[in-house]
């Protein structure tokens, strides 16, 4: 994650999806995003905008949510990922908003850390730049920070929480990609039913525990109906 995606259009779908899923009011559950901040770029990554000047096609999707990034772009503000707290886009969460570093002892720390503030959060949203681990970037090595790593899969999974999980996807055939990834997420939580929800450029995957399996099923109608063709979803069942 970079400050500079703040309010893109991927943003949105992003917020959007995790609002569907965790639901709202007494019985919603609560989020801990981790935030894989990495410092912005000169890229023009980030900057597809223009959804918020057509509000009739996007608006519908979720119009309170429309309103926070619209609010954020034209007037201005200073794209940071804090202002998703300021401006209640997710219901309660807390947040790790610190840059996080290549070296493997300093990101332990920030890992531990998180996972000790998300103690009484059902869910825990892992945002990273750009996806699970690739052999090519084994952890601590450069740019190993835009990379989420099976192993911290594992610890997370252990403390009780279900993970929702941002992939980019690569240039590859998809259905097979996403296939490949569940199976390594199960065989990192050690779990057998796992989520999926996909566009044409990233793909989200939620790792439920055993006890949240009942609810999220029951979410899926809801982001069907709240995010119509945005999202392409699979359950999977992994043997």
């Amino acid at each position: 994650m970079k400050n500079q995606y703040l309010g893109d259009i991927n943003d949105y779908k992003k917020y959007g999806l995790i609002r569907a899923l965790v639901g709202n009011g007494a019985d919603a559950f609560r989020v801990g995003v981790f935030w894989m901040l990495t410092d912005d770029d000169n890229r023009n990554d980030g900057q597809i905008l223009d959804y918020l000047d057509q509000p009739k096609k996007w608006q519908s999707y979720d119009p309170p949510l429309f309103k926070k990034p619209h609010r954020i772009v034209h007037k201005g503000c200073q794209r940071t990922v804090s202002l998703v707290q300021s401006l209640d886009i997710l219901p309660g969460p807390v947040f790790a908003p610190q840059l996080l570093p290549d070296d493997t002892r300093s990101r332990k720390k920030i890992l531990l850390s998180a996972m000790d503030s998300f103690s009484e959060h059902e869910v825990v949203f892992f945002d990273s730049d750009n996806e699970l681990e690739i052999q090519s970037k084994p952890l601590g090595c450069k740019n190993s920070n835009k990379y989420l790593y099976f192993s911290e899969v594992t610890k997370a999974f252990s403390r009780g929480h279900s993970l929702l999980i941002y992939q980019h996807f690569p240039r590859i055939n998809r259905d097979l990609f996403i296939a490949d990834r569940t199976r390594q997420l199960g065989k990192a939580a050690k779990t057998s039913t796992i989520f999926s929800f996909s566009t044409s450029y990233v793909c989200f995957f939620v790792v439920p525990q055993q006890e949240h399996v009942a609810y999220f099923s029951e979410r899926l109608e809801v982001v069907r109906d709240r995010c119509g063709e945005q999202f392409v979803q699979w359950a999977y069942h992994v043997g």
